[in-house]
């Protein structure tokens, strides 16, 4: 006997229970899309350390932000332009949700690198690594630093950015 009506009624029975599936899920989908997320409970959080508001909303330009004095300040195209980067003292620059360190690629005199001691309790590291530190580098053009590189999680649905909650040195 010849298989090949047999396998193309199993073909056309699984085509068709896929596409029944796709229309059920498609019509239901938007009911779920829209109903409201639960508001996110706030935790505040007491600290004797100084607290320094960074703004990194702006895609053109950077945040730079220096730790020992607390201060904060804008410079626009720090990729294409490191040669200003060393002109200034800065420790880290945000831009949106991208992190550079001032030290590597971005600017050769710097000293600051980068590690990432994963999702320790911060109140337990009593002292800094001494080895292991990243600085910057360039891929595919753009200045990068990999031990920051996925600091976060993107959730699609929302479009909300998260911290992996990470401890860095």
């Amino acid at each position: 006997m010849n298989p090949t009506p047999r396998i193309f009624l199993m073909l056309l029975g699984a085509t068709l229970l896929f596409h029944t599936t796709l229309n059920y899920m498609e019509e239901n989908i938007e009911d779920f899309e829209t109903v409201p997320l639960p508001p996110k409970k706030i935790k505040k959080i007491s600290t004797r350390n100084p607290i320094i508001q960074v703004n990194a909303k702006d895609r053109g330009s950077w945040t730079l932000v220096e730790f020992a004095t607390g201060k904060t300040q804008k410079i626009s195209e720090a990729e294409a332009e490191t040669n200003k980067l060393s002109q200034v003292s800065w420790d880290l620059a945000f831009s949106r949700t991208k992190i550079i360190s001032n030290g590597g690629k971005t600017n050769p005199s710097g000293k600051t690198g980068i590690i990432n001691l994963g999702p320790v309790d911060f109140d337990n590291i009593k002292t800094a690594p001494e080895t292991g530190y990243v600085q910057d580098n360039r891929s595919l053009g753009n200045l990068i630093n990999k031990e920051l590189a996925g600091w976060y999680n993107y959730r699609t649905r929302t479009h909300n950015i998260e911290s992996k909650r990470n401890v860095y040195a």
